[in-house]
């Protein structure tokens, strides 16, 4: 693995320079037979020929694998799809920001052959661009693809006061209006990074309240179906005698309140 450390100038020239090892590193990419593959078989069960829901699936299979992590302090560092594919092997997560996301997410777009270009975005006028995102060329024109947010495949940071395309080898303004789908386009006060994407899955209504000791619930099934005989891991066994024993106070303090009221109007 290659490491090379190049110094780049401040402001909107900064800004070129770094996109340019961007598109470089993910058209390079997007040639290797690692990549390909791996951008395939994210889009493996999408009908073929339809643009937007291919580059849809690659866009949530970028998401799904990145953690946003900010880059070394005084360091803009730029990963390529080779590291990422490795960081992805070893580890099952790979860390980095949104110049990281786009490099592989635009790699991974040209792998299956869709044109994409990264666009940067200034996030107040007196500022030089701040934030860099994806566009793809579908069926319909441009649309936008900002994988460090939980915003759907369309979504721009449309109230910007400046953004730009790159291309060429040189940055193109553009007007921030026009990049988001009408059909998905929220007004945000700022870019919110997605630091994690953690899946909750919800907890049955009749699990066991110790989970750390419960097993399985009948014999063959993974709680109390009511057509075994019963539970007959102990930890599901005391949950569900609980629950009997809450229901049946709940009875008999109800019986009780109700006697004394008809006890008190006679």
């Amino acid at each position: 693995m290659k490491a090379a450390y190049i110094s780049i100038p401040s402001g909107d020239a900064g800004i070129a320079s770094t996109l340019d090892v961007m598109v470089r590193a993910a058209r390079e990419g997007s040639r290797q037979p690692s990549l390909i593959a791996w951008a395939q078989d994210a889009v493996r069960g999408v009908p073929a020929r339809d643009t937007d829901r291919e580059a849809s699936a690659i866009f949530e299979a970028v998401r799904s694998v990145f953690r946003y992590t900010r880059d070394p302090v005084t360091v803009e560092l730029v990963k390529t799809p080779e590291v990422v594919l490795r960081e992805l092997s070893e580890r099952g997560v790979v860390t980095g920001d949104c110049d990281d996301y786009v490099t592989f997410l635009i790699s991974a777009l040209l792998a299956v052959g869709i044109e994409a270009e990264p666009v940067v975005v200034a996030e107040n006028a007196r500022s030089t661009y701040t934030h860099v995102l994806v566009r793809y060329l579908g069926p319909r024109g441009w649309v936008s693809l900002d994988p460090i947010t939980n915003h759907p495949a369309g979504w721009a940071p449309t109230w910007v006061p400046r953004a730009a395309a790159y291309r060429g080898g040189s940055l193109h303004g553009i007007e921030p209006r026009t990049m988001g789908s009408p059909a998905v386009v929220r007004v945000q006060p700022r870019i919110d990074p997605a630091v994690a994407n953690t899946a909750y899955v919800a907890r049955p209504a009749n699990a066991s309240p110790f989970p750390a000791l419960a097993g399985l619930g009948c014999a063959g099934c993974s709680s109390d179906c009511g057509t075994c005989s019963g539970p007959t891991d102990p930890a599901a066994r005391l949950s569900k005698h609980l629950a009997n024993y809450t229901d049946l106070l709940w009875w008999a303090g109800g019986i009780y309140y109700a006697a004394q009221f008809i006890r008190k109007r006679r």
